[in-house]
Formats: C-alpha cells, structure tokens, sequence
C-alpha cells in the first residue's frame, strides 16, 4: 500500500509535487488535498486499518480543515472551499447520483467507492460553511429511537 505523502513529504500518490506547508501530518499520515484519491490512500496506510468510521471521519475533517488555507493552484480540497460554490454543490449532487446509480447496479464495490466520494465533497461543504463535526454527531445522536 502507498501512504498518499512520501516520508519527505512533497510527493503525492496523484502525481503531483506539493510544498511541506500544503502537506497536513495527522498520526504519521498526510494529505495533499487534491483529490479524493489522495485521501482514500491515506485511510489506507497499515495504522489506520482497523480505525473505526468515527475516528477516521474525524481525520478526514481535520485534514479538509487544514485545506483551508492551502493554495488552491495545488489543492482541490482548498479550490472547492474557496472557488466558486457552486461546482461544489453540482459535484455533491454528481456523487450522489453516482451513489444511486451504484446501489441500483447492486455494485458492492462501486458503491463503496462512491459513498466515499459523496462523504468526503458532503464534508468539505460542512467546512465551507461552518457546520463542525461535533455538530454533525450531535444531530445524529439527535435522531436515534
């Protein structure tokens, strides 16, 4: 398995070149920000296998948090938190559909893989405009019967 920064911490798993501020370490992982790509070889690096999905949501947030301030030439996650808000509400509305169009096509595999997607762009969202993760789990406690 890759880690999505190489231990120098300048070489994405993308392909891209990013400079040590761009690059937010979180326990020994790090995360460019320029696609979700990126951060599904984060989650995938062997200390993070058995995190729990609470534990890692709370990673990723972390690392879209630290995004904010990335240069949006380089960042994808910076882009979609600072550009135009409405390329990231369409691609929330694309992976949602793409979430759909999975589950209808009963492709375990692709679901996965999409509901990652839509959790990942749902959650930058959440950053662009204020809505914590403790605010997040307190709604969903909320709703338990």
């Amino acid at each position: 398995m890759r880690a999505a920064i190489r231990r120098n911490g300048l070489t994405c798993t993308c392909g891209s070149l990013h400079r040590r501020r761009d690059v937010l370490p979180l326990n020994g992982f790090g995360g460019c920000g320029c696609a979700v790509a990126c951060y599904t070889e984060t989650m995938n690096t062997e200390n993070s296998q058995n995190q729990s999905l609470g534990a890692t949501v709370d990673q990723l947030c972390a690392i879209i948090r630290g995004r904010r301030d990335g240069d949006p030439e380089t960042s994808y996650t910076a882009r979609l938190l600072t550009g135009d808000e409405d390329k990231l509400l369409k691609k929330i509305g694309e992976e949602a559909t793409e979430v759909v169009m999975a589950a209808k096509d009963r492709d375990h595999d692709h679901l996965r893989y999409e509901v990652v997607d839509l959790l990942y762009h749902t959650l930058v969202c959440c950053e662009r405009w204020g809505v914590t993760p403790d605010e997040i789990a307190r709604e969903t406690r909320s709703r338990f019967k």
